[in-house]
């Protein structure tokens, strides 16, 4: 497979330190072809000296400069690195994050396999605890496959995982009472912006929806289009093909007030412009 890696991306250095560095150890195990596209907002001198220093490495690195500016437009970023991208698979990865140092050879193990043919999208994606978070900034541009390994991969179960919200296994739950819900979907992580599928799935739907601008509530669009426009397939976690979300704030969780707030003010922009309209949870809260 030849999996292009893309990163929407504006004047987050530290973060892109870390993520450079996670990937370029990855892909000293990776056996397929691969790029890393950075699909860049207009970023400062600091930014474009880290991207400098990863050019002449193993990492295939690619900065596409986007023609547009304003609000961080997350959406219209991946559709642009998409449709530049030249591989079969697309992953999409936050830049607030890190992957471990079996990334691309675990994606590749996992799609050759004959029982994940049908597998249409898929990863899992662990929110990292504040203090792990500090230390793998501390080390940004240092850390090797050991510090991984001790701070992260070696501890991935005591990390709390994404919710699941559109996935394969959606199908069944309407026969199974509602209390054992949780219990049944507990295990699975898919539903928001770090995933690996093939680019032509992504296509075919139209990507992410560019009338989403700024950052919130575009990933739950997206699955929700995805399944709904497959009809048959799965979108399932792959355990080992794990990425790392750093956590930037003292509550940690993956769905803290502050996203709350933040979520519920695109919503509102959205839905006052005519934008954009998506289901909304009862878990919510009040929008």
């Amino acid at each position: 497979m030849f999996n292009s890696v893309i990163i929407a991306y504006r004047n987050r250095p530290q973060c892109l330190k870390a993520l450079l560095r996670s990937l370029l150890l990855a892909s000293s195990k990776a056996k397929d072809p691969y790029e890393v596209i950075i699909s860049d907002l207009k970023s400062t001198s600091s930014s474009r000296n880290v991207f400098k220093n990863y050019e002449q490495t193993p990492l295939n690195l690619k900065v596409l400069s986007n023609k547009y500016s304003g609000h961080f437009w997350k959406s219209k970023a991946l559709n642009n690195a998409a449709r530049h991208a030249k591989g079969e698979f697309l992953t999409m990865i936050d830049v607030d994050s890190v992957v471990n140092h079996n990334f691309f050879s675990s994606t590749e193990s996992f799609f050759s396999d004959k029982k994940n043919r049908k597998t249409k999208l898929a990863y899992r994606v662990f929110y990292l605890s504040p203090i792990v978070s500090r230390i793998v900034h501390k080390k940004s541009a240092k850390f090797d496959s050991n510090f991984l390994d001790k701070h992260i991969w070696n501890k991935k179960n005591t990390y709390s995982k994404a919710r699941e919200r559109y996935t394969g296994r959606e199908s069944f739950l309407c026969n199974i009472a509602k209390s054992q819900h949780k219990i049944v979907m507990k295990d699975a992580a898919l539903g928001n912006s770090h995933f690996t599928m093939k680019k032509k799935f992504y296509m075919d739907i139209g990507g992410y929806d560019e009338r989403f601008i700024g950052h919130g509530l575009e990933d739950l669009d997206f699955n929700l289009r995805l399944w709904r426009h497959l009809h048959s397939g799965t979108l399932r976690p792959e355990l080992e093909h794990a990425i790392f979300h750093l956590s930037h704030n003292k509550e940690g969780d993956w769905f803290t007030n502050s996203m709350r707030i933040q979520n519920r003010k695109i919503y509102r922009e959205n839905k006052r412009k005519h934008k954009v309209f998506i289901p909304m949870g009862k878990d919510w809260g009040v929008f």
